[in-house]
Parts: structure tokens; sequence; C-alpha cells
């Protein structure tokens, strides 16, 4: 084994070590490395011991989001549901009404006694003066 690397492994000076490895020593290190791989001051790192927090609160966040979404695409469906019963109602309401219509236009040109010839509307006057609308077979 190379003295430069017997001399690391026993817990001497690295720095032989280190120009063996990547040709310079640690004191030849350009200053804006050497400032990069220099630990931070508080003030700097002080954002990002944060970040976890952040992170965890943005996920959380995230979460209740699509639980929320979840949950309105359950509502919507269900919306959906009833929209179609309620068209569906208002379509059995519009053919009732139209029925209706035919028949009261029957009524009123005479002819409704052909739809149905065995009843015949007639006004009957009784003595309390109350009009009543008998039908007679």
């Amino acid at each position: 084994m190379s003295p430069q690397c017997q001399s690391t492994m026993e817990g001497g000076d690295d720095i032989q070590g280190t120009q063996a490895l990547h040709g310079r020593s640690r004191e030849s290190t350009p200053s804006d490395i050497a400032t990069t791989l220099a630990p931070e001051p508080a003030s700097i790192r002080a954002p990002y011991q944060g970040e976890d927090s952040r992170v965890t609160l943005l996920r959380t966040r995230a979460s209740s989001l699509e639980s929320e979404y979840d949950q309105l695409k359950v509502k919507h469906s269900a919306l959906e549901k009833k929209e179609i019963e309620w068209e569906r109602t208002v379509a059995c309401l519009d053919k009732s009404n139209s029925n209706l219509r035919e028949q009261l236009d029957a009524v009123e040109h005479g002819s409704y006694h052909h739809h149905q010839p065995h009843m015949r509307p007639i006004l009957h006057i009784t003595p309390t003066i109350n009009p009543t609308l008998v039908i007679l077979h």
C-alpha cells in the first residue's frame, strides 16, 4: 500500500490522500468551491430546515383537496342522477299537460263525447244555488 493511503487509513493527515485522489490538496481548492463546500451559516440553513414542514403541509393540503374532489365527484354524480329523474318527471308532466289540453280542446269544441261516448257532462243547478257537474251514464 502506498504511504499516502496508509497515512489516511491510520487516521493521519488526509491532505496527502486528497492529493492522491484529486490531484490537489484542500488548501489548493479554489475559493468559490471551498465556500460551496463550507457549512452554511444558521441564517441560510433556517429556511431549509422549515422546508420539511412546508412540504408536509403542502402534501397534507393536496391530500385534503383530493379527498374533497372525490366527495364532490360523488355529489356531482348524485346530482346528475337527480337531474335525470327530474327530466323524466318533466317529460311525464309535459305529456300529461298535452293530453289535458287535447281533452280541454275537445270539450270546448263539443267533440269530447267522441273520445268517451258513455260520459257526457251536464250542468245541473240545485235549489241551493250550488252549480254542480253531473255526469250521466
